[in-house]
């Protein structure tokens, strides 16, 4: 059965459509449940992408409106401190009419012995203290009455912002007036210890820390008088004369910014595990939900409050987690952002946004998967759903494989199979010597066709046979003459193969004799006594150089190789100009008197020759130069000896005439000298 298989040609087409029809039907199921899954995928992605826009938008509008909020209250507070600092400089510039006129004529202030501060009684609204001496003076008491006349605003200001737990003023001079009083004198530390004035709420309202004399909203720090961790709206007082007088306070606590602020936000736009916190522009925490301090990887140490001067300067760029760090610096660099980050493999969305009246910045952080829950869900569904719709295509795309297969089947049987059988026994037929076999199908498809081109050809077959005999000997006639042909035209081709090896003979010995010549040159050229250069015409480039010239020149063959003489400093300009000049008049340059300058900067004296030459089809100029400065040098040494011969014989001539001159003069003076001795 496995051997009568493969010499069916319809069953193999049977095999083959069947095979093919299987594998169309489960690359089809395959592409479609992929496709079903891409776009089930593709969906809830693009779902994904529009949840997380859209969260991204609505948490940045939460914070929007919570950092409006916030900004709204702390302008509030701001506003408060500014009106108690603007009544105070009022009345303070006005002493001498307030002072005279106390409102609270029956105020007493007893010194307290724990810590020598003055106060009035617990039973009185405004809490008044004094520490600057041991001692209240005059003035001190006319300011105390002075500032007296303030307390209605401090309790009215009070009830307007009951998010705030005081509100007070502080003078230059030590002087307190707050509200409401708590009869902090007891919680007080000395004198010695503790100075109010030395708190961060004023310190930070100095001249010299706030010159432009605006509210500035204080760091965390801890209340002397025990409201624990709290901020400060605080304001300079000054008078008109631009005098310093001291700082006005509205205090909120950490507690009520976390509970009454930080924990407003609308029902409506919570989220299961969001958190808002507060860090001013320099990083630092201002509120942060303690229970998610550990998660940001923060430490704080509150054991080092101990008092109002210290403040808390714990910030997001202390936190150990570089991904904190990153968004602590983002937060302190831009005044809002939406941005992601990984908390141990956990993915967060925070949103921040600037607060300007205190330059803070709120921070909103809710968990990604929060956000994409929905997302999630849409994905099991489309899983399912794509699980349903691949079953039932399975299902349908079998039923339907069945079906056509049975066709295939039966149209296979009637227009292929039984067809191709008797094609293949009319072959079997004509491969026996049968020409006289005709195949009885006369269907109009392709078959048919192939049965009617089969019984032409076994009848042209038959036809050729019969022509065969006839012409077989005039191919065999043919075939003689051709043979013949053929020798001659070898005689031919060996004569020509003989005199090619000739001409191969031939050109090797040429090459060989050129190559000799090559050769003789390079030695000839590198070994002359004379200076040799070639170069390219046109750039003036060195092509090459022998080793007298570097010799002479002081510059080796790399050197000058690719350099003209001009960056060597060989030449001058004006020489070669005068050396192009001859080239372009004459065509050669001979005997040119040149002066080189070598590597060491020493000058050397040159006769240049030059000549273009040809060198693999392309122009060259060949530079010749001998060193003609040793002869320039014994020229001159020459001449300097003639010179010298000159002057010592001009001076033997005029030793020569001056002996005989002195000869003659002696003579003469002889007998001048001689005469008188003859007189006497």
């Amino acid at each position: 059965m496995v051997k009568w298989i493969p010499s069916k040609i319809g069953v193999k087409l049977l095999i083959t459509f069947s095979l093919v029809l299987i594998l169309s039907m489960v690359s089809l199921i395959f592409i479609a449940t992929k496709q079903v899954a891409e776009f089930g995928e593709f969906s809830a992605s693009r779902n994904e992408a529009n949840i997380r826009d859209n969260a991204n938008a609505f948490l940045a509008r939460i914070t929007h409106e919570q950092a409006m909020r916030y900004e709204n209250t702390f302008k509030k507070f701001a506003a408060s401190s500014a009106l108690i600092a603007k009544q105070a400089a009022v009345l303070l510039e006005n002493m001498t009419l307030y002072g005279k006129i106390p409102l609270k004529p029956d105020e007493k202030l007893v010194i307290h012995p724990n810590n020598e501060i003055f106060s009035n009684d617990r039973s009185e609204k405004t809490m008044v203290l004094y520490w600057g001496s041991y001692a209240m003076s005059p003035g001190i008491k006319k300011q105390i009455n002075t500032l007296s006349h303030i307390d209605p605003l401090l309790e009215n200001l009070k009830e307007q912002n009951p998010e705030s737990v005081a509100c007070y003023i502080v003078t230059e001079p030590g002087i307190t007036r707050y509200y409401p009083n708590i009869h902090g004198v007891e919680k007080l530390p000395p004198t010695t210890k503790f100075d109010i004035r030395n708190a961060n709420w004023y310190v930070i309202a100095k001249p010299e820390n706030n010159p432009e004399r605006k509210t500035i909203m204080s760091n965390i720090y801890l209340d002397s008088v025990g409201h624990g961790l709290l901020t400060t709206a605080s304001t300079p007082v000054y008078s008109k004369r631009g005098q310093y007088l001291g700082a006005a306070g509205v205090d909120i606590t950490l507690d009520t910014i976390m509970n009454d602020i930080l924990g407003k936000i609308p029902s409506c736009h919570s989220m299961e595990n969001m958190f808002s916190f507060l860090i001013d522009n320099q990083g630092r925490l201002i509120a942060f939900p303690p229970e998610y301090l550990d998660m940001f990887e923060i430490k704080i140490d509150q054991s080092k409050l101990v008092d109002a001067t210290v403040v808390l300067k714990h910030s997001l760029l202390d936190s150990s987690n570089a991904e904190i760090r990153k968004i602590g610096k983002s937060m302190i660099e831009k005044k809002y952002r939406v941005s992601r980050f990984v908390l141990n493999g956990q993915p967060y969305i925070i949103s921040f946004h600037f607060m300007p009246s205190t330059e803070w910045r709120l921070g909103v952080v809710v968990p990604e998967s929060v956000i994409l829950a929905s997302v999630q869900e849409t994905r099991n569904t489309l899983k399912l759903t794509v699980k349903k719709m691949t079953n039932k295509f399975i299902l349908i795309t079998v039923l339907f494989l069945i079906v056509s297969m049975i066709a295939i089947v039966i149209l296979s049987i009637i227009n292929f199979i039984r067809p191709l059988g008797k094609l293949s026994k009319g072959a079997l037929r004509v491969k026996e010597g049968d020409l006289t076999t005709h195949v009885d199908i006369h269907t109009k498809d392709e078959m048919g066709s192939v049965a009617q081109l089969f019984n032409n050809m076994v009848d042209t077959l038959r036809e050729a046979k019969e022509l065969e005999k006839k012409y077989t000997q005039t191919l065999e006639q043919k075939v003689k003459d051709r043979t013949r042909e053929i020798m001659i035209k070898n005689q031919d081709l060996k004569k020509t193969l003989q005199e090619l090896k000739q001409e191969i003979s031939d050109r090797q010995t040429a090459e060989q004799a050129l190559r000799s010549s090559e050769d003789k040159f390079s030695k000839a050229f590198h070994n002359s006594p004379l200076l040799l250069t070639i170069s390219d015409i046109k750039t003036g480039t060195y092509l090459d150089v022998n080793d007298k010239f570097s010799e002479v020149s002081g510059f080796t063959r790399e050197e000058a190789i690719g350099k003209t003489a001009i960056e060597l400093g060989w030449i001058s300009q004006e020489d070669k100009n005068r050396v192009k000049k001859a080239l372009e008049t004459l065509g050669h340059v001979s005997g040119m008197d040149l002066t080189c300058l070598k590597k060491n900067k020493q000058p050397t004296h040159c006769k240049y020759y030059g000549a273009l030459i040809t060198i693999n089809d392309r122009q060259r100029l060949l530079s010749i130069a001998q060193d003609i400065t040793k002869s320039i040098l014994a020229e001159e040494k020459r001449k300097k000896l003639e010179a010298q011969l000159q002057r010592a014989q001009k001076m033997e001539a005029i030793g020569t005439l001056a002996g005989g001159v002195a000869h003659d003069l002696n003579n003469v003076l002889s007998g001048i000298v001689s005469y008188p001795e003859l007189l006497l």
